[in-house]
């Protein structure tokens, strides 16, 4: 029975990796999981549960399937799933892996718990450090985990399994629970002491040891806010990659344009009469498109926030959570747009004056050619009439002789 806790709290995943097309088992995929976590030598306690649907599921697979560090979304996903295990990473190897020399380590153990617990959102994971010597920082703890199965699957490499992760991880706070024992009224389980730092700030959670009997009971109520709530955060934050990679994709485009612009000589010509209006269109088509999708995007994501912390007796973490979502990115939709109808009038101009100098260069050898032809027929006119007289002259001449 511990009555203190520390953790930290991260996004792990265990996706899929394998060349299409392939059929999914969610049978196969628990047992390949099993076997792949243990090779991981210093991993004990290993447990997987899981729902009889996802466990007896088939799906015909035909395109990759999605990473959750890359695309929207996750797989496998489940109603029900969840994975424990214990890790045993000495300080020697977390000092390799921080980079960071023993003495200077904070997690002060060499055990760590991990909860992977599957959301409605999306992959929520809990590391605990357990029994350290002193005050730690459990968010460090979330690092050296990842870093470790990282390094261990790269080892005991599967054609299976591929271990993905979702920034933040871990998620800039560290986290303790504590008993208190309330004065004579207590009609309350928890009491929050949060602070703010340079760094990552800190949350303790301060128990009602009447009413709660330990740290492990108390973790145990706060799981379905984790679950909840940083479900919601890193669906969010999944997303909000989407749009930096959906507008790094019209970025992209919007410099091919700029290329073709400054392009000088013939090379230049024959880029802007060829490639330009297709890349303007599409630049067109994506900002369209991406505009539209963050607008609906935005309303679902209110939504979802909506039904997350509605509830405010059973909800923890908002404040924490609300400070992450507050960095938005503004993307430059305007600018880009009034950039493109630039580059479209200046393609619209040289059209014209080119259609211009083809009509004046045709019109000028239309000209040419009628005038030749004029020509041609003054010089035939002049050629047969000294024959015309020749013959006159000759008629009048033996007129006269009679």
């Amino acid at each position: 029975m511990s009555i203190k806790k520390s953790f930290g709290i991260g996004c792990y995943h265990f996706g899929i990796k394998k060349d299409v097309p392939f059929k999914f088992q969610g049978i196969h995929y628990i047992n390949e999981l099993k076997i792949v976590l243990s090779k991981i030598s210093s991993l004990t306690n290993l447990k997987i549960e899981t729902d009889d649907e996802f466990e007896y599921s088939e799906i015909l697979f035909t395109e990759d399937t999605v990473n959750i560090e890359e695309g929207e979304g996750f797989f496998p996903s489940a109603l029900y799933l969840n994975i424990e295990f214990d890790l045993y990473i000495p300080f020697r190897i977390q000092s390799e892996i921080t980079d960071v020399d023993e003495k200077f380590l904070n997690t002060y153990t060499e055990n760590f718990k991990i909860k992977i617990f599957q959301s409605y959102y999306s992959p929520v994971t809990i590391i605990e450090s357990l029994n350290p010597t002193r005050k730690n920082e459990p968010s460090t703890g979330v690092q050296i985990v990842r870093e470790f199965i990282i390094r261990e699957l790269t080892n005991n490499k599967s054609d299976y399994i591929r271990f993905e992760c979702l920034g933040p991880s871990p998620f800039h706070c560290n986290f303790f629970i504590e008993p208190k024992l309330p004065e004579e009224e207590y009609n309350w389980l928890f009491t929050i002491d949060e602070q703010i730092k340079r760094g990552y700030n800190t949350l303790t959670f301060f128990y009602n040891s009447v009413e709660i009997e330990d740290a492990e009971e108390a973790l145990d109520y706060l799981n379905n806010s984790i679950e909840d709530e940083f479900g919601f955060f890193y669906k969010t934050i999944q997303t909000r990659n989407a749009k930096m990679h959906a507008w790094q994709e019209i970025n992209s485009s919007l410099d091919s344009l700029i290329e073709i612009q400054n392009t000088n000589g013939i090379v230049g010509i024959i880029k802007r009469y060829f490639k330009r209006q297709k890349l303007i269109s599409k630049l067109y088509t994506d900002i369209v498109t991406f505009e539209g999708k963050s607008i609906y995007i935005n309303s679902l994501q209110q939504n979802e926030y909506n039904d997350t912390f509605s509830i405010k007796d059973e909800i923890f973490f908002k404040s924490l959570i609300d400070k992450e979502l507050e960095e938005k990115l503004d993307y430059p939709i305007k600018q880009t747009t009034d950039l493109i109808q630039f580059f479209e009038s200046r393609r619209v101009k040289s059209l014209e004056l080119t259609t211009s100098l083809i009509a004046a260069i045709l019109g000028g050898l239309i000209g040419a050619l009628i005038t030749i032809s004029i020509d041609k027929n003054q010089s035939k006119h002049e050629i047969h009439k000294p024959l015309v007289d020749n013959i006159e002259k000759k008629s009048n001449n033996n007129t006269t002789t009679k």
